[in-house]
């Protein structure tokens, strides 16, 4: 039966030409969730045209309809995703940050070119249980604080974080591009 229904849930989104999330019980967490547009559909297996997270062309999914576990259609995540597809060539627009001169902390230029050319920064601290992202609001040499914004965009509140605690960071990476994006169009949700 539950085959049964995840071909007609396939089909159907083949029909209409909408994105699925197809998840398995693959023991690699990588490749437990599918996403893309039905390609192909048998009995057996289904074929997709994948997509990245970020909207990109990704190449090709097989999966055998046995070894799935549960499909979206429509859901927050796939309409984040073909947003972000839509209007790739919107914000998937890297920014050159000036060069950091030698004397300088290259971490808290970095951080102040991010606040004045509002772009996302992502930074992992000595509190190894979450990755700290958003918009920096204001730094100086002893901390720095994040507006943050989650994996859809959305505000998600502000913290403060000691310069010091700070051990890696990401600024302006694709990943953090989508979320300045689907953060200036919030809109998208409502769709």
């Amino acid at each position: 039966m539950e085959t049964s229904l995840f071909q007609d849930l396939l089909a159907q989104a083949q029909d209409t030409g909408r994105l699925v999330a197809i998840y398995t019980n693959s023991p690699d967490p990588y490749q437990s969730c599918a996403v893309g547009y039905v390609d192909v559909l048998n009995g057996q297996e289904v074929r997709l045209r994948s997509v990245s997270r970020h909207g990109e062309d990704s190449g090709y999914d097989v999966v055998l309809i046995d070894d799935i576990l549960r499909v979206e259609v429509d859901g927050a995540y796939e309409r984040k995703v073909e947003f972000l597809r839509a209007h790739l060539r919107e914000w998937a627009l890297p920014k050159e940050l000036p060069p950091v001169p030698y004397n300088e902390s290259i971490l808290l230029t970095t951080l102040r070119q991010a606040r004045e050319n509002r772009l996302v920064v992502s930074l992992d601290t000595e509190d190894e249980e979450q990755i700290i992202t958003g918009f920096v609001h204001s730094v100086d040499s002893e901390s720095v604080r994040i507006l943050m914004v989650d994996s859809f965009g959305n505000d998600d509140g502000e913290t403060a974080v000691r310069i010091a605690a700070i051990r890696e960071m990401s600024c302006n990476s694709l990943t953090d591009q989508a979320l300045r994006f689907l953060n200036a169009h919030k809109s998208y949700r409502e769709v």
